[in-house]
């Protein structure tokens, strides 16, 4: 499948995508109903809740009720096939990514690993047991997943334990047996660029995902601040194919929110 810049969604691009989006919704958000919202802003600006717009719509368009939320998504989806996303990780080199893809999580693959690496073996079983105990089982949370986030920043900024240890899953391994510096040895920060499929994304990140594009282009429009990292990240329940890779970066001065916010590479 060609993958056309038009049809890829890509966050940090706002100038590009305002544009797609108000043409895509030119019959409903319009520059009156844009002018609306300047003339009366709405006390809060939200991504979750979508009335302060709905109501602007109805206003404008004098129409007894709207679901801009649920249009909205059904347009976006038949407009963008894909989503740039950005997985966080700590790796050797990018061959196996370059050939394979990036893989879903694999809590039992992970388990050995962790029992090759680390030196404390007793701990290391005790700790596997304990993260698939109890009301609240991480290695199922885990399981079957690959994460992004939709802006590179988010992950030195926010998230930089992904780019510093690795596999969260042996990360909370490591935690518990005190050999987190055995994962800092292994490899290097990266982050892997992505178009990721739009279909492959579940219906409810697509829905928080539509609600930030909104919220966003109503603070700009209301001249209020808005956010230069969006914390918001989706997750696919399968691999992603070699093809949607983008590129590879390799970030440096991260922040480490397990050391204190220290920098680290």
């Amino acid at each position: 499948m060609p993958q056309k810049q038009k049809h890829v969604f890509v966050w940090n691009n706002y100038r590009q995508w305002r544009k797609t989006v108000l043409w895509l919704l030119n019959d409903l958000v319009d520059k009156a109903v844009l002018e609306e919202l300047r003339k009366n802003p709405p006390a809060y600006i939200v991504a979750d809740k979508l009335e302060w717009l709905d109501k602007a719509i109805q206003k404008v368009k004098r129409l007894p009720n709207s679901d801009i939320c649920t249009t909205f998504l059904e347009r976006f989806q038949r407009h963008y096939l894909f989503v740039r996303g950005f997985h966080g990780c700590r790796a050797e080199s990018t061959e196996s990514y370059q050939q394979n893809g990036i893989w879903t999580s694999k809590p039992a693959s992970l388990n050995e690993i962790a029992r090759q690496i680390f030196q404390r073996k007793e701990g290391v079983e005790s700790a596997i047991k304990d993260l698939d105990s109890g009301h609240y089982s991480y290695r199922e949370h885990n399981q079957g997943k690959v994460c992004f986030c939709i802006q590179p920043e988010h992950l030195v900024e926010d998230c930089g334990h992904y780019l510093l240890y690795g596999s969260e899953y042996l990360g909370c391994i490591a935690a518990r047996i005190g050999e987190e510096e055995v994962l800092r040895k292994r490899g290097r920060a990266m982050i892997i660029e992505c178009n990721v499929p739009t279909t492959d994304i579940p219906a409810g990140f697509l829905k928080c995902l539509v609600g930030q594009i909104l919220r966003e282009i109503a603070e700009k429009n209301c001249f209020r601040p808005t956010r230069k990292i969006i914390v918001f990240g989706f997750e696919v329940p399968h691999k992603l194919e070699p093809q949607n890779i983008v590129g590879f970066h390799f970030p440096t001065n991260i922040h480490n929110p397990l050391r204190y916010g220290l920098r680290e590479n």
